[in-house]
This record gives C-alpha cells, structure tokens and sequence, in this order.
C-alpha cells in the first residue's frame, strides 16, 4: 500500500461537523470493507475562511480507492497527493502546530528541516509528495511561536508557501 496525504478543505463550519466527520472515519475503519484504505491519522485544520478542514494521512492501493473511500465517508477529497517519504523529526506538541505546505517547490525534506532557524521554529515531521505534473513538494509539520514567525522562516526557504494552523490531531493508527 501507498501513503497518501488527502485534504479534506474547508468543508465543515462548526467542530460538530468536524467531529462528526471523524467519528464516519473512524467507524469506516472499525466495520469490514473491501476498500483498501487504512486510515493512520489526520490533522484539524482552521482554514482561512473560518471553516475547518482535515488533511488525512492513509494508506491505499490507489487514489481511487481514497475517492471511494471519501464517497462512503461523505466527505470531499479536495486534493490526493502521493507520499515519497516521511521523516519524522520529532513528537508532535499538542500547541503551536502549523501545515505547511511547498507545492512544486523542489525542496526536498532534507533541505526543509535543515533550514529550521534559531527563532523556536522547528519542523516536527516532513512527508515529502510527488505532484500530478512530476515535480516535488511537500506537507510540513512545524512548531512555532507565532505565525508570523514561521511565515518568515518560510520566506527564508526561497519557496511559496501555505500555512494553516492544526487545531488537533487524530491517530488512528501508528504510522511505522
């Protein structure tokens, strides 16, 4: 099975629906299927509109399969990226979470936690993703002071970036 990161955007206004939303993954998870998707974990995101939105971390056989899986879980599947690597830096703290996001950037993860600064930036986790037209990029989990903060950090990268704020996270299952 693949890794793949799905990101699930803007799609709930209030955490009852995003709450709701999780509970679907999770009794997907729970009853047999014949999809191939085995839910690891997601994180809560504050969009910038004030809605709420999930970025999912799965396994499957193929894009397919998490389209399906979507369908069945009545969610939206906004974007499928495919997963290269993960590097996993450090736990992940339960405040001062940002997404980070370097589309067709052609940093490597590598590049990306070694340009952690002095200024209590850290990355805490990398998936390095292959984008539909070949080129890479990446979904970056850091720990910040403030937003502003890792804006320059991200800045200092050389690389277009978004950024949202993770309101929490679920695992479901480990990801090793």
């Amino acid at each position: 099975m693949q890794t793949y990161i799905v990101r699930r955007r803007g799609f709930a206004t209030d955490a009852t629906k995003l709450q709701a939303a999780l509970s679907r993954l999770q009794a997907i998870e729970e009853a047999p299927s014949q999809l191939s998707v085995r839910w690891l974990h997601s994180y809560a995101i504050a969009e910038a509109d004030g809605r709420y939105g999930l970025t999912c971390v799965l396994r499957a056989d193929s894009p397919d399969h998490l389209r399906c899986h979507a369908e069945v879980a009545g969610l939206p599947a906004t974007e499928i990226l495919c997963v290269a690597a993960t590097v996993l830096l450090r736990p992940i703290p339960t405040r001062s979470v940002y997404l980070l996001e370097h589309r067709n950037a052609g940093i490597g993860a590598r590049q990306e936690y070694e340009i952690s600064a002095n200024d209590h930036t850290h990355c805490l986790r990398t998936y390095v993703i292959h984008e539909a037209d070949g080129a890479c990029g990446n979904v970056s989990l850091y720990q910040s002071p403030l937003l502003s903060t890792l804006a320059d950090h991200a800045a200092r990268s050389g690389t277009v970036a978004e950024i949202a704020s993770v309101i929490g996270r679920v695992v479901y299952r480990d990801e090793t």
